[in-house]
């Protein structure tokens, strides 16, 4: 009787998934085209960090992305949120402190933007953290959140959070 229960509990232990949070804050991680620029030893780039982070956590167990203070750039941002519509469970995505810049013109702003839109849009999704970039300003956030409907712009914190 005891070995059932046993066996029991291993399988319900077995079962259960945990929440993760991934922090990422602080590795000096750049983008990919500056870290090949870079002579050895490289800073972290973005595909990297995301390819670590793959191999360690299940995509179903992650809430959390922190990739604040860090070097990241549009680029980077980009690779990240393409990441980030892959997790089924994620809550929070967090860019404070980078260099994303506010740059209508480049192809990879339109990207990042057409990522940013659908990630918004994710029922799980709560929230997008983008305090301390060029892309967080007045102009930005009036223009990204007239092409959102309802109450998805309330999920982008184009300010810092404590």
């Amino acid at each position: 009787m005891v070995r059932v229960y046993t066996l029991l509990l291993l399988l319900v232990l077995s079962s259960v998934s945990y929440a993760v949070i991934v922090d990422m804050r602080g590795f000096n991680i750049i983008d990919d085209s500056l870290a090949e620029a870079i002579s050895p030893p490289r800073p972290m780039s973005v595909s990297k960090a995301l390819t670590f982070i793959k191999g360690k956590y299940k995509k179903e167990n992650i809430e959390e992305l922190n990739f604040k203070n860090n070097y990241i750039e549009q680029g980077g941002a980009k690779a990240i949120l393409e990441y980030a519509l892959e997790l089924p469970h994620l809550r929070l995505l967090n860019l404070e402190i980078n260099r994303i810049n506010y740059d209508t013109d480049s192809s990879e702003y339109l990207s990042f933007e057409t990522l940013l839109l659908q990630l918004l849009q994710k029922e799980e999704f709560e929230e997008i953290r983008l305090g301390d970039n060029g892309i967080a300003s007045t102009a930005w956030y009036s223009i990204i959140s007239q092409k959102l409907v309802g109450a998805y712009a309330n999920k982008i914190k184009w300010q810092l959070q404590d």
